[in-house]
């Protein structure tokens, strides 16, 4: 794994992660919900990020069944 796959994901990789359609993680970015950094055609996510937001998703979907 290189040093920027370490530090980021794509909104694909990210998606995979968060169990949600890449759009919605996309979405996500363009409200300010999710902080992403643009490179070309791509959306870079802070792998970091990703996986305390999917800690925080997983403890929301035990405690209450749902995270609504």
């Amino acid at each position: 794994m290189s040093c920027i796959e370490e530090l980021f994901l794509t909104s694909g990789q990210a998606a995979a992660i968060l169990a949600v359609n890449p759009l919605t993680v996309q979405r996500w970015v363009k409200s300010g919900r999710l902080a992403g950094h643009k490179v070309g055609h791509i959306t870079l996510l802070s792998r970091q990020e990703v996986e305390e937001i999917a800690r925080q998703r997983a403890s929301c979907y035990n405690e209450k069944g749902s995270c609504e």
